[in-house]
């Protein structure tokens, strides 16, 4: 049977080019009669509000302040949103009209090897016919170069030998220049087809990196954050109630006071010497008193509290992370239903958090196993700048548990979908890895102020103000759910501590403050460490890993540049001796010996890809400018790189062989100035430390 030439189906299965242009632009163009409408409501709520200025009465103040700090506030929302929304459709539209005329140069380049193709089989066939051999059966099995040995059949059998020779001679000089033609024409042709069908599953994949890019960018408006946050199976709440309450400020006419952050309690003297716990977040209470006091308090006094007082229940550390999830949960769902009382920070926080908490309900709704189960572990709205801790898997339970702390500008409104991706994927491989020989658990430590980008007029990355206090409180976190569990039946866990960027600052820090050492502490792309209060490794509360070994790890991507620049800038000390960045900045950095160092290159072997910029996950077609974000699947905590694959191995007590021997001990080395004498600038020198 003959070959057929493909149809475009085929070879290019599905399409990047749903949809239309036009459909975009129009919705653009209703988001900007939004946003006029929203600038023109604002307008007209301030008119209001002034016709009021000479009137005085309780009745006329009640209805300033609705109309000034509820409806002025929910225009200005309406307003940005749709501002937002315009700019990201906008975007969109013109990523789109890209892949469609990319589309359009992928389908003729189709069309036209099809063809190709179409004709070299019939110029095949028709060689194959008079040579007497069998054509091609799959327009994928390309004829040889080489024109076969031409088959003369029955009606040479009187032929003598010359005779033969001298037929097939001549078919060769009919046919052998034209099979090669076809057959040349045929295998470019395919591998043309070969190109085409990649660059459409590339555009594809671009096309849904696109759509994702734009449902994201409509869900990080604050309207987005109201829809995230008012859909869900839980409670009465819809996402068009929760909008309508949050832009009006009241439901049916009635507003609801009153707040999840009460502090005061006169069951909390039992647990905490006082009844006022406000300063739960902050002060050094001792939680091993706290575990052994709340073990000692009836279930109803324990339920008053979680019912009462739940910021103070869900950040109280010595608790375990099952108490603290069911007070954190009681906060978050109140703050669904009253939408109104939360600033945009909060909201969006607030909204992540329920898009993590409906992944999990779909989940078990489907009669399925959440994978992972998330506990909600901190969640404070009382400072300027809000914070979290969001668990995968079950800190009460897990025999090796991972806390994961971010670098700059990852506040926990903005930082909390990345490290929802960074810390799945975590989970998994260690899952994957583990097979059943342990139970793991991820937290997700959003619990402090991180610095700003510098870009944006914020130095304080350059200093250690924000790691200190970071540090504070992730020491009294760590410290708590280690009494918590010793009191349990399972005793402590394997404890890691996995930090990135500016993360270590903060991570190393509060490694000199603990009470007990962690497991493992493992670093990547430092942006260095204070050498105050960390002068060398040896103060950092640490086990070994063997004999003499603490069980201190670092990594760094050569393509990040951003991290050496840091350390380098702020004076801080460098794990990693290989980081380099513009300038020769690193070589401000002394370097921390004691460490060792695995590499995040990449393993052609293993499968393994390289980290190729400074962020935890990659977003992108290439690095950011110096490094400063990794391309997409190319991050430190991306599924298939080198990087999460050893961190997997580490966290779970699976250094093998390979990874072992690959390790590679940091050397100390110090900074000391060279001036020179004619320009009588002092620049540093990395030497030899004494």
């Amino acid at each position: 049977m003959s070959a057929t030439a493909p149809t475009l189906g085929e070879v290019l299965p599905g399409t990047p080019k749903a949809g239309s242009i036009a459909e975009i632009e129009a919705l653009a163009a209703y988001a900007n009669d939004v946003m006029q409408d929203g600038e023109q409501f604002a307008v007209s709520v301030r008119g209001a509000a002034s016709q009021l200025l000479g009137a005085h009465s309780a009745a006329v103040e009640r209805i300033q302040e609705k109309l000034l700090e509820r409806l002025l506030p929910g225009a200005q929302v309406l307003q940005q949103s749709a501002d937002e929304a315009r700019r990201a459709l906008g975007v969109y539209a013109s990523e789109v009209d890209r892949i469609h005329r990319q589309a359009d140069l992928v389908l003729g380049d189709a069309q036209r090897a099809i063809s190709s193709v179409a004709s070299a089989i019939r110029e095949v066939d028709e060689i194959a016919e008079a040579i007497g051999v069998r054509s091609p059966g799959s327009w994928q099995s390309v004829p040889p170069g080489r024109m076969p040995e031409p088959i003369l059949g029955w009606r040479a059998g009187g032929l003598s030998g010359d005779e033969r020779d001298a037929v097939t001679w001549h078919l060769y000089r009919l046919y052998e220049d034209r099979w090669l033609r076809a057959a040349s024409q045929w295998c470019a042709a395919v591998d043309g087809l070969g190109v085409a069908g990649r660059r459409w599953r590339s555009l594809i994949d671009e096309r849904r990196a696109v759509e994702g890019r734009l449902v994201r960018a409509l869900e990080d408006t604050p309207v987005g954050h109201l829809i995230s946050l008012g859909t869900s199976g839980i409670g009465p709440s819809t996402a068009k109630r929760t909008i309508a309450l949050a832009v009006s400020g009241e439901a049916w006419g009635k507003t609801r006071l009153g707040s999840p952050q009460k502090a005061r309690h006169p069951l909390l003297e039992k647990l905490i010497d006082t009844s006022d716990g406000s300063g739960v977040w902050d002060a050094g209470i001792d939680p091993k008193l706290v575990a052994a006091r709340w073990d000692r308090l009836s279930s109803d006094e324990q339920d008053a509290l979680i019912m009462e007082v739940p910021w103070v229940i869900g950040n109280l550390p010595g608790l375990d992370g099952s108490v603290r999830d069911r007070a954190n949960r009681l906060q978050h769902e109140f703050y669904r239903e009253h939408p109104e009382l939360l600033d945009l920070e909060q909201l969006k926080l607030l909204a992540g958090i329920q898009r993590i908490l409906t992944r999990e309900e779909e989940q078990v709704g489907r009669g399925r196993k959440a994978i992972p189960p998330i506990q909600l572990l901190a969640l404070s709205l009382v400072d300027e700048v809000p914070k979290a801790a969001i668990g995968y898997g079950h800190v009460d339970t897990a025999t090796h548990s991972s806390w994961v702390v971010p670098g700059m500008n990852n506040d926990a409104p903005d930082g909390l979908y990345g490290m929802d991706i960074a810390s799945m994927n975590l989970f998994k491989a260690q899952e994957r890895l583990a097979r059943g020989a342990g139970e793991n658990a991820v937290v997700s430590w959003l619990g402090y102020d991180t610095p700003g980008m510098p870009t944006e007029g914020d130095f304080s990355v350059l200093g250690s103000g924000k790691a200190l206090a970071g540090a504070e409180r992730l020491a009294a976190e760590i410290d708590g759910f280690g009494a918590a569990r010793e009191r349990g039946p399972l005793g402590a866990p394997v404890v890691n501590v996995l930090a990135h960027s500016y993360g270590t600052t903060v991570a190393s820090i509060a490694l000199t403050m603990l009470k007990n050492p962690v497991d493992a502490f493992v670093m990547f792309g430092s942006a260095g460490l204070d050498t105050d209060r960390v002068k060398t490794l040896d103060a950092l509360k640490v086990g070994e890993l063997s004999p003499g070994q603490r069980a201190i790890f670092t990594t760094h991507a050569s393509r990040d540049l951003l991290a050496p620049g840091g350390a380098g800038l702020s004076g801080r000390g460098q794990p990693n001796p290989e980081a380099k960045t513009l300038l020769g900045i690193h070589n401000y950095s002394p370097v921390y010996g004691g460490a060792l160092s695995f590499s995040s290159e990449g393993d052609s072997a293993q499968g393994l890809l390289p980290t190729d910029g400074h962020s935890l996950i990659g977003e992108g077609s290439a690095p950011g400018l110096i490094g400063m974000s990794a391309s997409e699947g190319h991050g430190y905590f991306d599924p298939k790189t080198q990087s999460l694959k050893s961190t997997a191995k580490i966290t779970m007590g699976m250094v093998d062989q390979t990874l072992l021997a690959s390790l590679e001990l940091t050397e100390p080395v110090c900074v000391t100035p060279v001036v020179n004498p004619v320009a009588g600038l002092a620049t540093p020198l990395r030497v030899e430390c004494e």
